[in-house]
């Protein structure tokens, strides 16, 4: 039995599974880092924004994560798209050197370490209004890593 090592490249993006490889790549990465946290099923605009985040800093990391924590009661999380493969070509043509994207069990499992608590007034803005607690979702997916 021989198991696969968590990091690899795909089509030249380093697919980072845990928050220690994105740390250790963070670590060995020089200069501005672009980022763009998405929950994948990529589209044009998460592709523009790559494209951006890759031409505007010296090295870009894209999230790939479909964030329990950003799911109203009675959404139905388990319906949501998971295209990984589809999803880092897109991120690939866009530029982007490196993808953080981690089981939930890595983000909030016993032992997973925090969840981000943004400020009230966040909390209240835009999708939160509607879908409570998912800007500290989205805290938590991008600052954890660091």
């Amino acid at each position: 039995f021989t198991r696969a090592p968590l990091m690899r490249i795909t089509r030249g993006v380093v697919v980072l599974r845990t928050v220690a490889e994105t740390r250790a790549w963070r670590q060995a990465a020089t200069g501005s880092v672009g980022v763009v946290p998405t929950m994948g099923a990529l589209h044009d605009g998460h592709a523009s924004l790559a494209r951006r985040a890759s031409e505007e800093n010296d090295v870009a990391l894209a999230t790939v994560f479909v964030n329990p924590t950003q799911f109203a009661p009675g959404e139905d999380l388990d319906r949501y798209p998971r295209t990984l493969d589809a999803d880092l070509e897109v991120l690939r043509v866009a530029g982007v050197d490196a993808c953080f994207a981690p089981a939930a069990a890595e983000m909030y499992d016993a032992g997973a370490g925090f969840v981000v608590a943004p400020p009230a007034d966040l909390e209240n803005l835009a999708e939160s209004a509607a879908r409570p607690g998912h800007i500290a979702g989205v805290c938590t997916v991008v600052v954890k890593p660091w």
